[in-house]
């Protein structure tokens, strides 16, 4: 798979979010990736604050979540880059789980949102999940300990950003391997506690307009969007491409 480069960060172009998960499927066992979802207003953020930089730059790479990252990704390619919604991916990951024989570990969220998308995962996609804690109850040397124990295929972080990567950059510092994905609010989109923008909304890639619609108080936010395209047109963000394979291992 491709790797392009903004600025410094890796990012991955996949052609679509079945091939990302593939991809990420037949990582080696042992090995440790961890991919974080990119959008415009963590771009901004990635070039305006030295710890989310750093943060960002710790991880094996990002994929394109936000449509302003697929874009111009794709101006810089012969080819269209797809557009990876961090949750699609999440679902077709563990939809895709129990055929490869992985394992999952689940992190965070509201006990009872974690308590109903365990359940529908087993349900659903007989996923193998062997562990989960809420992300109200976390121990770290109780959950590190854990981790080390059962070594999951699959560790999935559903806390926002940015605390949800700082949890992951812990876990890892601390030896725990496999495949790390911070996923927001996906465990509420599944278990059916919170609503998805409606399918046409997210094929035109408009999920952010359809959550500022339900929630007006996200319209500062939104700034960063004019952020991101001014700094595509001046050029302080940049899209370089490298077609080496990254994250194996690292």
């Amino acid at each position: 798979m491709k790797t392009f480069y903004l600025n410094d960060l890796p990012v991955l172009a996949p052609a679509s979010v079945e091939e990302l998960a593939q991809y990420i499927l037949q990582l080696e066992a042992e090995s440790t990736f961890s991919a974080v979802a990119l959008n415009p207003e963590k771009v901004i953020m990635y070039l305006r604050e030295n710890e989310i930089r750093n943060l960002l730059l710790s991880f094996s790479a990002a994929y394109p979540d936000g449509i302003g990252v697929s874009k111009l990704l794709s101006n810089a390619s012969p080819k269209k880059v797809s557009r990876v919604p961090g949750y699609d991916l999440w679902e077709t990951l563990m939809r895709l789980s129990a055929c490869h024989d992985k394992s999952v570990y689940l992190i965070g969220a509201r006990p009872e949102v974690l308590d109903k998308t365990r359940s529908k995962l087993i349900e659903d996609f007989s996923v193998e999940i062997c562990g989960s804690v809420d992300g109200f109850n976390i121990d770290m040397g109780v959950l590190i300990e854990d981790l080390l124990l059962k070594k999951p295929d699959l560790i999935c972080v559903a806390m926002g950003s940015p605390r949800q990567e700082k949890l992951i950059q812990t876990l890892i510092e601390q030896g725990v391997t496999g495949y790390f994905m911070g996923v927001g609010g996906s465990f509420d989109v599944f278990s059916g506690t919170v609503k998805r923008a409606p399918a046409l909304w997210q094929k035109a890639g408009l999920e952010w307009a359809y959550r500022l619609l339900s929630q007006p108080s996200r319209i500062f936010r939104q700034v960063n969007l004019v952020k991101y395209l001014y700094y595509v047109l001046i050029g302080r963000i940049k899209v370089s491409l490298n077609n080496e394979k990254i994250g194996r291992n690292q």
